[in-house]
């Protein structure tokens, strides 16, 4: 009785540690996720920047779909 009261305990924290680990590895990934696309919009800004001090500081033309 006493074994299995043990085991019971083991498997409840070692669930209780996985489940700690994953909430942490997809905070980790959103962060990664997050600071990727801030470093995409800096690229950004910086290539319209550049185009504006090439062409007489005027951005590009604004895309318009064929109808």
């Amino acid at each position: 009785m006493r074994r299995r009261v043990q085991v019971a305990v083991v498997l409840f924290l070692g669930l209780l540690v996985w489940g700690v680990v994953i909430v942490a590895i997809n905070r980790v990934r959103h962060s990664a996720n997050r600071m990727v696309c801030v470093h995409h919009l800096k690229q950004m800004g910086g290539a319209l920047h550049n185009y504006a001090s090439t062409y007489d500081d005027t951005f590009p033309p604004r895309h318009r779909a064929q109808r």
